[in-house]
């Protein structure tokens, strides 16, 4: 069997080497070209192939590589190795046929309005909220809801761009020359944040921090 890794990190960031000691399996690592000469110093010949990527916001070029690679070998697993790229992976599993994470469920884990839409049909509490495109859309929100409000993307994370918006005149200088297609406003919610990660398997909680 082949597993196809999806990694845009360096080697010091992701050691795959050392994560898949335990299979026989071969590797392919598609990588941003800056990495290869680190993973090729570091990495067997044999069990792994490193694919350099020019430029790894070109998703076209990347699906092209994959393709490619397909013909020649076929990969029987996808695995992202950032956040970002869950999505995108699920996309290319979905194209091959292949068993993992789905395209609705990379969309219920990284867009925040439908993972909140869906907790809403659970009956999990949410803020208020509402998609955003254009700067209109937090007009109107702000109309109808009171400040403080929170704009960030979608499919954001790190809580880069990211505002806490207290009034109408932050709301202008905070978000100017901000491209807000495809982002979320909420109402803000001042508490303790609590952060929770975990993994359920077939309805069972395999682990949860």
């Amino acid at each position: 069997m082949t597993i196809l890794f999806l990694n845009s990190s360096s080697y010091s960031h992701t050691p795959i080497d050392k994560w898949t000691d335990d299979t026989d399996e071969t590797i392919i690592c598609i990588t941003p070209a800056k990495n290869v000469a680190e993973y090729k110093e570091k990495l067997s010949e044999g069990k792994f192939e490193i694919v350099a990527i020019k430029d790894w916001e070109d998703k076209t070029t990347i699906d092209i590589a994959i393709n490619t690679i397909y013909n020649k070998k076929i990969f029987n697993k996808v695995i992202s190795m950032r956040e970002k790229d869950i999505i995108h992976a699920a996309y290319i599993r979905e194209h091959f046929e292949l068993m993992g994470q789905t395209i609705s469920s990379a969309m219920a884990f990284r867009d925040k309005y439908v993972m909140k839409n869906l907790a809403i049909q659970n009956n999990i509490k949410v803020p208020i909220f509402s998609k955003v495109n254009t700067f209109f859309d937090v007009v109107n929100f702000t109309n109808k809801n009171k400040f403080p409000v929170v704009v960030k993307p979608r499919l954001g994370a790190g809580s880069v761009d990211t505002f806490i918006i207290n009034n109408s005149l932050e709301m202008e200088e905070n978000l100017r020359g901000v491209d807000l297609k495809n982002f979320i406003i909420e109402e803000f919610i001042d508490g303790s944040i609590f952060h929770v990660d975990g993994l359920i398997k077939d309805g069972e909680i395999e682990f949860i921090i």
